[in-house]
């Protein structure tokens, strides 16, 4: 004869496989019934919340064994849902729902046992949950008008017992605050090693946090948490105490720039680390009184940040990363051509135009109303240069529209950068909720559903590049299968009759198969190709990897090999055999092995006399330093030079983002195809220079003297080129959508199919240049 809990947990194990559509159905079921509860999931998430229902299901599951662990777990989960504006009224609507949907997954298995067993279940968590609420008692009864039914189902079979003696019976398992105890004890002693591996666990699972530690003495870090966790385990016992200390925690982590999309981040990696050492002691109660203080933690930790309880899902979630949505709003995207998309976006960004600045100074007003905890991100930031930057990005991005791909690059670019500024997935949705609402309120009447819709796409669109750019999400690209299956459809009868015939039929078989072959041949060959190179490759990084003496030991060996290879009187034996061309042979690959660091010292050596070069105008040691350097193919992200005398300098490809060479003199330099993103190049000279398909965007250049330069298809988005001499200057297919073109020198200068608009260039002095369409400007 089976217990109520063993049917409950049979009956359950069922469902398992159906979960998340058995959450879907249940509420389907409880707003069905009961629409009046409705309104209080309005700014809910139902994902999440039906996420949390199954969580809530499995660990009361588990738990029915342990009724010490699952009351004080009920217990909180009935206090804490008295902030969600849970009624003791609404106890019995969710239990007849639950009922109702058991029934309909179960099937022919929902016999009277197992629905007395579920109700027997339900009536006790509900009590639990009813005193935990602070709820006053009242005659225990069952959560639905079934409970008659069930009673009098119990008097007729014998088979139905009230168990309520038999769970009694079990003994009492430790509580929660004892097992959190016991297991931390396990783990003091390798307290350090803990604390190093959690951080390890959190970068490697989400490194997109790890630039927020960037400035960070990584080791004090680790002592501090290994601290907090002390201090959190050793006052379980005395919540008043601890609840202060947290809060107080909680208000000091919003000026380290702390969201509450952090929390479960850190919950997860917290999780994995006590598994990691806790190994045969993990078990479901141990990661169950973890998961429930760390819970806990989070809510105090959040009063002392003035966080609200629905700010952010701060459930532990033990099965997979948190999903972050790349659409901002999941708005229905009418299936109008891009056109038109591209067309509403225009129009109603034309409107705020002219309030730019002061749309931009909105915007970061909303976002720190709406968000206060995103504000210690900008704490060092330049305001007003930062709004500027977004309008800057937000022409860019409109004016770009009609240009896909070049916007794609553009945003790739952006997302990556935005990783070193410790930006997270999860503050992209802030960012375009809030775009969303300055245009609301600078568009007023002309805010309609259908600008509403181009604008969410649009944004989700940006989203989806930048995070291609983070590495968040992979770029598509299609598989052979659907490259093959792209076929040209015959339009009208008389082709659709012509390939309907058998000899037509016969004609398109036997081509294909014969590109099939064909292609399969050259895959093949490719893919063997490939396969060499990467054995080469693999070759090549064991031999610079291996310590010198085993490269030694591995060559003598081969030597030896080959010379019973091809027998002891051959020329190669005969040679080997002198001592001298051993040892020759042994200096050569010392000499090969070395290479890299001869070159590593060379690449210090060279960084020294840059540096030592600071403030000096014309250094040829420094002039030769940073050429070389390039030739190698080492980064000059960052570097600093201002002022510095390079003229005819070769840095082709190079990579100066973010470097310093005002005022340095680069005239007739080499600069094709390198990449002088956001560097500053105020006053610079670049006359006669050779930028093409150079990436200058973001850049300052403003009062630079570029006369007679080669700029085509040079990348100038956003670039500031005020009062900058470019007379002579070839531009033709350069895009300088956003930049700042005011009071520039454009005499003579080539614009031909350049991405820039007349409007933009309406401030620059453009005598006999060749404007976009070809013309020339009088």
């Amino acid at each position: 004869m089976q217990s109520k809990i063993e049917i409950v947990e049979q009956s359950f194990e069922k469902i398992k496989l159906d979960t998340n559509e058995f959450a879907v159905s249940f509420y389907e079921n409880l707003f069905a019934q009961y629409p009046e509860v409705k309104p209080l999931f309005a700014n809910t998430d139902m994902e999440t919340q039906q996420k949390k229902l199954l969580n809530a299901l499995i660990l009361v599951v588990e738990n029915l064994r342990h009724p010490e662990v699952l009351k004080e777990v009920v217990q909180a989960l009935g206090s804490r849902h008295v902030n969600y504006g849970t009624l003791k009224q609404h106890y019995p609507l969710v239990g007849k729902a639950l009922l109702k949907t058991l029934k309909q997954y179960l099937g022919e298995y929902w016999t009277p046992e197992v629905k007395a067993a579920w109700i027997y279940a339900y009536r006790g968590i509900a009590k639990l949950m009813l005193q935990g609420a602070n709820y006053p008692p009242q005659k225990e009864r069952s959560p639905t008008d079934e409970t008659a039914e069930t009673e009098t189902q119990t008097q007729e079979n014998p088979h139905i017992k009230n168990t309520e003696t038999e769970v009694q019976a079990i003994p009492t398992p430790t509580s929660p605050i004892e097992l959190i105890e016991r297991s931390f004890e396990k783990i003091k002693p390798r307290g350090a090693e803990f604390a190093a591996s959690f951080y390890e666990n959190l970068f490697a699972a989400y490194p997109e946090a790890k630039p927020l530690f960037a400035n960070t003495d990584i080791q004090q870090q680790e002592k501090k948490l290994l601290n907090s966790l002390v201090l959190v385990v050793e006052s379980l016992r005395h919540p008043e105490v601890l609840a202060q200390v947290l809060r107080a925690l909680g208000a000091r982590h919003i000026n380290y720039g702390t969201l509450p999309q952090h929390y479960p981040l850190v919950g997860e990696a917290l999780l994995k680390t006590l598994e990691q050492y806790l190994q045969q002691d993990w078990n479901s109660e141990v990661k169950n009184a973890w998961v429930f203080a760390y819970e806990q933690i989070v809510q105090l930790m959040f009063e002392g940040a003035g966080y609200s309880p629905e700010t952010s899902n701060t459930e532990v979630e033990t099965t997979s990363p948190p999903k972050i949505e790349i659409n901002l709003e999941k708005a229905p995207v009418s299936k109008s051509s891009s056109k038109l998309q591209v067309e509403v976006i225009e129009n109603s960004f034309e409107k705020i135009k002219s309030r730019g600045a002061e749309f931009a100074a909105s915007f970061y007003e909303n976002l720190f109303a709406a968000y206060p905890e995103a504000k210690p991100l900008f704490a060092n930031t330049d305001m007003e240069n930062q709004q500027k930057k977004l309008l800057n990005s937000l022409v860019l991005v409109v004016e770009s529209l009609r240009n896909p791909e070049a916007l794609a690059e553009v945003l790739r670019a952006l997302g990556a950068r935005h990783v070193n500024y410790g930006t997270l997935k999860q503050h992209y949705p802030l960012v375009g909720k809030t775009i969303l609402k300055t245009l609301k309120q600078y568009l007023q009447e002309d805010w309609t559903p259908e600008v509403k819709k181009a604008w969410v796409y649009a944004l989700g669109q940006i989203t989806r590049f930048m995070f291609e750019g983070a590495g968040y999400i992979k770029t598509p690209t299609p598989s052979p299968k659907q490259v093959e299956g792209t076929t040209t459809k015959p339009t009208s009868e008389q082709e659709k009759k012509s390939l309907s015939s058998p000899t037509t039929r016969q004609k398109i078989t036997t081509k294909t198969k014969q590109k099939k072959e064909q292609s399969d041949k050259e895959y093949s060959t490719e893919e063997a190709t490939a396969k060499l190179k990467k054995l080469l490759t693999q070759i090549i990084n064991i031999f610079w990897e291996l310590p010198k003496i085993y490269v030694v030991i591995i060559a003598v060996i081969v030597a030896i090999i080959v010379v019973n290879l091809v027998g002891e009187d051959s020329i190669f034996a005969k040679t080997l055999a002198s001592a001298d061309t051993i040892s020759l042979i042994v200096a050569i690959i010392l000499f090969v092995k070395e290479i890299p660091d001869r070159k590593k010292e060379f690449h210090y050596q060279a960084w020294s006399v840059i540096d030592a070069a600071k403030g000096i105008k014309d250094s040829q040691a420094r002039f030769m330093a940073i050429q070389d350097l390039n030739k190698d193919n080492v980064s000059l992200r960052t570097l600093q030079a201002p002022g510095a005398y390079l003229a005819s300098i070769d840095l082709k490809k190079a990579n100066l983002n973010e470097a310093n060479l005002s005022e340095a003199c680069l005239d007739n330099a080499n600069l094709k195809q390198a990449n002088l993103s956001y560097a500053n190049l105020a006053n610079a000279k670049l006359s006669s220079s050779n930028l093409i398909d150079t990436n200058l965007s973001f850049s300052n250049l403003s009062n630079a003297n570029l006369s007679s330069a080669n700029l085509s298809n040079a990348n100038l988005v956003c670039a500031d080129l005020s009062n900058a001499n470019m007379s002579g200057v070839n531009l033709s297919g350069a895009t300088l959508s956003g930049a700042k073109i005011i009071e520039t020198y454009l005499v003579g200068a080539n614009l031909k199919d350049a991405k820039v608009s007349v409007a933009e260039l309406s401030n620059a002095y453009l005598k006999d240049a060749i404007m976009p369409d070809g013309s020339k400007h009088k």
